[in-house]
């Protein structure tokens, strides 16, 4: 029977693979080889910040920039997300520590019920508003970003090199997140048993996400990497349609292509694995909770498993510019990896996943040809053409 902890990590340049199972899934290499992720190594990648005369004519052309007003996050709601429609932090202040993503105010630590719903599953799980920013989150146009630099604080790095909450980065809201873009930038986001089930009801298979990752990252031709990805998969995809609904120990993929397909390609209803286990109230081994305890029996003072920020620039840290998704694959997210990428007028705002929002509204406003990626035939989703793009080339 398989147990929390028999994943292991999907790296394969070093002879330590015994990692806890929701790290399989990191986008990295392992943290005792190089060039390690910089998160794990202990510290964030670092924008270079310049001179006075070089940065004020870095941030000449984003000095009408709206950068969006503070927004706590609201108390603990049924997604883990802020219930608002505007989910960034405000440049300034400073970006929380890890540690501190949820407000003090978050109430009591939930312990023996959960938000998550086995399936079916109401389309209220989300708990979210709608996709509508409200008018009045951004300062006057007269910002001077020379002065907002200076502010920013990077993000502490994570405790230990296996953190789960690698898994848990905060993605971005009322979008529409791609295959190719999951895949990609973060395939971690896997761990989410609503992410793993959409997937399977789209059609989306082993080989599919092993052909996307493993090219982005170099590696298609290491058979080393194929197996591990490949192994890792299977079992992502059993334990999320497992919590996902609530069958037991056993899983089979045809439960959730009966189904039918899943239209939702936004990350708003996306749950972490404890969320699944609370509902269910039982671990993924069999054994039942006992009140107020977590699959590890130890008795914790909050959920464990938390949406975190990091830097926008870990996602491409080992990703180059030239396997960046193209065409129907290139969705918002593409385009703030890009914008942070290329242009070192983001890059020096030293911009996080607490940003997304913000980010998202400002390419948007200034640039008409950016928009939501839709799919070309209404009567498909995202999911669901990659799938025959797939198939027809190869």
């Amino acid at each position: 029977m398989e147990s929390e902890k028999d994943f292991p990590l999907l790296h394969c340049d070093s002879e330590q693979l015994d990692i806890s199972d929701e790290a399989a899934l990191l986008p990295s290499i392992l943290p005792t080889s190089a060039p390690a992720l910089t998160m794990m190594a202990g510290q964030f990648h670092t924008p270079q910040i310049r001179g006075p005369s070089e940065r004020q004519a870095s941030v000449k052309r984003l000095l009408t920039i709206p950068i969006p007003v503070s927004k706590k996050h609201t108390k603990r709601s049924a997604s883990l997300f802020p219930s608002n429609g505007y989910q960034g932090y405000a440049i300034p202040p400073p970006v929380a520590p890890l540690q501190q993503t949820q407000s003090t105010d978050a109430g009591p630590p939930v312990t023996v019920s959960s938000s998550a719903t086995p399936h079916p599953r109401p389309d209220t799980l989300s708990g979210t508003a709608a996709s509508q920013l409200p008018s009045s989150t951004s300062t006057k146009p007269s910002l001077d970003l020379s002065t907002v630099i200076t502010s920013i604080q990077l993000l502490p790095p994570l405790p230990t090199p296996g953190d789960k909450q690698l898994n848990y980065i905060r993605p971005p809201l009322h979008i529409n997140l791609t295959p190719e873009e999951i895949l990609t930038f973060w395939p971690g986001w896997l761990t989410s048993p609503e992410l793993a089930v959409r997937m399977q009801r789209n059609g989306i298979t082993a080989k599919m996400i092993t052909t996307v990752r493993l090219t982005a990252t170099g590696k298609l031709n290491d058979r080393r990497a194929n197996k591990l990805l490949t192994d890792n998969l299977k079992k992502q995809f059993s334990h999320g349609g497992r919590l996902y609904y609530d069958c037991g120990s056993h899983w089979n993929v045809q439960m959730a292509k009966a189904d039918g397909s899943d239209n939702d390609m936004t990350a708003n209803g996306w749950q972490p694995r404890e969320e699944h286990i609370l509902a269910n109230d039982f671990r993924l081994d069999g054994k039942t909770l006992a009140k107020g305890a977590w699959w590890n029996g130890s008795r914790l003072p909050a959920p464990t498993q938390e949406w975190r920020d990091m830097a926008l620039t870990e996602f491409f840290m080992h990703i180059p510019r030239a396997q960046f998704p193209t065409g129907q694959g290139r969705g918002l997210l593409t385009r703030c990896l890009e914008a942070v990428h290329d242009d070192p007028d983001y890059d020096i705002l030293g911009l996080t996943t607490a940003h997304w929002d913000w980010l998202i509204k400002h390419l948007c406003d200034n640039d008409p040809y950016v928009r939501d990626v839709q799919p070309q035939d209404p009567a498909k989703n995202l999911d669901q053409e990659f799938v025959e793009r797939f198939t027809a080339s190869h």
